[in-house]
């Protein structure tokens, strides 16, 4: 038996899964474009064309067959192998025919990689055609933060969370959104109460909720309330065991024991102003924030 016909034969024996790659290397290899039109009553879900050589097998199929999933095959087996632009080129090529939330997902990821308009409406399509996935919610949400478009984030993530409870992912990135809008006991409500599992979100858990109070000390010192802020200042230091990692043996509280000494008086102004100085030429993001509301209360 000839090699084709062997692969043919095990092919054949494995389309009873249902992969679109496997209906795709059959019709292929038999030179026949009309095994490709079933490919619409399948499920697009989890198929990601990687290798190098199904691309020619894609190229044929979307030459001969007008149904989007095989254009869309092919995008992703040209970003698989970093050919981004042509990649784009195919997907915006197919307008918005696709019915498949993941396609508008991978189409806003790279028109915001090369500086295309249609973003957020393609977020927004992500969401119309697969609302019950928080990943592709939490995708739009990293957007619109990544943006700093806070006030739109803090709108998907309070729906996202209202809809998907005890998702400490969702959790996470919706107390982000209030923190960033300077609603911080919302945000450390919402962080006292989430469980998150050991993962990359357990680092950015517990330093929102450092941040969060250090903020909500900021605002009571403004205030004068100084015992409030005295209080906040500690828990800032807290590490509860619910955000899902532990206390290091050197931690950098550096923000707080200026707050600290500038309520307790024990350092001079200007000593603490170029402390600030060098954690500010160190910082970014929030911190960077903290740091300059901390050089406004230090006059």
């Amino acid at each position: 038996m000839q090699q084709k016909e062997i692969l043919l034969d095990l092919l054949i024996k494995l389309s009873e899964n249902k992969n679109p790659m496997i209906q795709l290397w059959i019709s292929f290899l038999m030179g026949n474009p009309s095994g490709l039109e079933p490919i619409s009553s399948e499920s697009s879900d989890f198929v990601f064309p990687y290798r190098r050589e199904s691309i020619q097998a894609l190229e044929w199929a979307s030459q001969n067959n007008d149904q989007w999933e095989w254009t869309y095959y092919l995008a992703l087996n040209y970003w698989a192998k970093d050919r981004d632009v042509e990649a784009l080129k195919l997907m915006n090529d197919l307008e918005t025919i696709p019915d498949h939330g993941p396609f508008y997902s991978a189409r806003a990821y790279l028109r915001n990689k090369y500086g295309n308009d249609g973003i957020e409406e393609d977020l927004d399509r992500s969401i119309l055609y697969d609302r019950d996935s928080w990943p592709i919610q939490l995708n739009a949400v990293k957007y619109y933060q990544d943006e700093n478009l806070w006030s739109k984030a803090l709108d998907l993530t309070e729906k996202a969370n209202n809809q998907f409870p005890d998702n400490f992912n969702i959790e996470v990135m919706y107390a982000k959104s209030l923190l960033n809008l300077g609603k911080y006991d919302e945000c450390i409500d919402v962080l006292k109460v989430t469980k998150v599992l050991p993962s990359e979100m357990a680092r950015e858990s517990r330093q929102l909720y450092e941040w969060a109070y250090i903020g909500k000390s900021i605002e009571l010192i403004k205030k004068k309330k100084i015992l409030a802020a005295k209080n906040s200042i500690r828990s800032s230091r807290e590490w509860p065991d619910n955000l899902g990692i532990g206390k290091p043996y050197n931690t950098d509280e550096r923000l707080q024991d200026i707050l600290d000494a500038f309520i307790d008086d024990t350092i001079d102004v200007i000593s603490l102003k170029k402390s600030l100085t060098k954690i500010s030429n160190d910082s970014n993001g929030y911190r960077l924030i903290l740091t300059k509301s901390i050089m406004e209360i230090l006059g």
